[in-house]
């Protein structure tokens, strides 16, 4: 993990390996999260994106960039605000799903 100096107050900025950062708790909360390559297993990133989301802001956005397409039909959790290829990477712009509750009739 590496904490870069930034020519602002306004944002921090951390350069880390996104699997190795989800398993040391920290209480900080994100407005963006940036997610890059490479992946050598695509098949982890459902896993990733879980652990993922509790760090953001209510507001916050995750981008994230695969070798494909990202498929979130099985996955509830987040909304897919943009999602796009340039060149041969896919990426997409996830926010988290917003919750409706029913207070019944």
């Amino acid at each position: 993990t590496q904490l870069l100096q930034c020519p602002s107050e306004r944002f921090t900025l951390l350069q880390t390996d996104s699997y190795r950062f989800v398993n040391h708790p920290v209480q900080a909360k994100f407005d963006v999260i940036f997610v890059d390559p490479p992946y050598a297993d695509v098949a982890r990133l459902p896993a990733l994106l879980s652990h993922l989301q509790p760090l953001l802001q209510p507001e916050g956005k995750l981008y994230l960039e695969s070798p494909q397409p990202l498929d979130l039909s099985h996955d509830s959790a987040w909304d897919l605000y943009r999602q796009d290829k340039a060149g041969m990477v896919h990426y997409a712009l996830l926010t988290a799903a917003k919750t409706t509750v029913s207070l019944g009739d």
